[in-house]
């Protein structure tokens, strides 16, 4: 569900991403996430600002849908590659929110311990998520697809330590990942709280999980919100519910 014209630079409404030498393109999946991810609400009325943490931001484009959605939030982007991080920075820069978005490249394994415990609001992540079949040629795209660099079990326990008692964390994976993931949710303190099933058309099944877990001492299996949501109807038009949920990004809608 990547974009397959492999665009050198992908225009928005209020900003661009530039993926010229980046291993991974801007695609749907990181649209989809960067628009679906909830914005958590704090609970307060002070002037601090909302933290969010991206993990493996490829070139930003989440980063900047949610600088874009969001006002107060101020957004620390982790890259691991670093032609893909040199790109974010560059996008970062050339964005009216560049004072609200930093980047850092390097290996969030080791980046992590130092980020103050319990101190993200929200922390998103388009993971590498296939585990088996034949790896890319490709280097650095196989690290950006495969688990190599990056598990779902170690994202899961980090995201504990790191997220405030109202934080929440929300990924974009494959379908037939969804017990592993609520399963393992659970055995790092983290519970379901939103789940919408993704297809490309109603009458196919589910090829993508939009997934929020949050903090199991501030949530309950029974507040968990199941959706389903098509990206196009049968004519391969945009549905009423995609066409809602990206509107405010894709230029031509």
């Amino acid at each position: 569900m990547r974009n397959p014209g492999r665009e050198t630079c992908f225009r928005f409404k209020q900003f661009d991403v530039v993926n010229c030498r980046s291993a991974m393109k801007v695609g749907t999946d990181g649209v989809l996430l960067g628009a679906w991810c909830r914005i958590p609400d704090r609970g307060d009325k002070n002037t601090a600002k909302l933290r969010v943490l991206d993990v493996g931001c490829g070139t930003g484009l989440i980063a900047l849908m949610i600088a874009q959605r969001c006002e107060t939030a101020m957004i620390e982007a982790i890259e691991i590659d670093t032609d893909a991080a040199a790109e974010a920075s560059e996008n970062f820069a050339a964005s009216r929110w560049s004072d609200r978005l930093r980047l850092t490249n390097g290996d969030f394994i080791e980046i992590w311990p130092k980020i103050k415990p319990e101190s993200i609001d929200l922390m998103v992540s388009n993971p590498p998520f296939f585990t088996n079949g034949e790896h890319a040629p490709d280097a650095l795209r196989d690290t950006a697809r495969h688990e190599s660099a990056l598990t779902l079990d170690s994202l899961l326990e980090v995201a504990c330590n790191l997220m405030t008692s109202h934080g929440i964390l929300s990924l974009i994976l494959p379908a037939e990942r969804e017990e592993e993931v609520i399963y393992k949710g659970t055995l790092n303190g983290l519970t379901l709280t939103r789940l919408t099933r993704v297809t490309t058309v109603s009458r196919k099944p589910p090829r993508r999980i939009l997934v929020e877990l949050s903090r199991s001492d501030h949530s309950s299996c029974d507040q968990c919100v199941t959706e389903h949501l098509s990206l196009t109807d049968g004519d391969g038009a945009f549905t009423p519910q995609y066409y809602s949920l990206v509107k405010d990004f894709y230029i031509k809608l």
